[in-house]
């Protein structure tokens, strides 16, 4: 079953930034220009650049982003826990904000630190 959470990153962030990250421990790829796949035996966490999802926002919840030429990923994924191993790879960086599509975007910093707690057992 797959699921997702969007990725607002700054624009200077390419696709080619984002797979340099996980090679060579992940297998990677493009299956479009718009769709950039990180997968396992048996999990995939696929990128999909779709700038149309800015209007799934309230103007207030993007002036809370500091992020002035913001680009948007969908990112879809088969297993949380496989999603929670990547995150450190590509999220962990100030550029990068990330909405878990239940009401919180928080810096990909936090992000993270939020998965690995979650991860670890500590629901801090």
């Amino acid at each position: 079953m797959s699921q997702s959470v969007i990725l607002i990153a700054d624009r200077s962030i390419s696709f080619d930034e984002i797979q340099s990250k996980f090679a060579p421990d992940f297998q990677t790829g493009f299956a479009s220009p718009e769709r950039f796949v990180v997968e396992s035996e048996d999990d995939y966490l696929a990128f999909d650049a779709d700038d149309s999802i800015v209007n799934d926002y309230e103007a207030a919840e993007l002036e809370g982003i500091p992020i002035s030429n913001p680009t948007f990923y969908s990112l879809k994924f088969t297993d949380f826990v496989f999603l929670k191993k990547l995150l450190p790879f590509f999220a962990d960086d100030p550029r990068i904000w990330v909405d878990d599509d239940h009401g919180h975007i928080l810096p990909g910093p936090e992000f993270v630190k939020r998965m690995r707690q979650a991860l670890h057992g500590n629901g801090k």
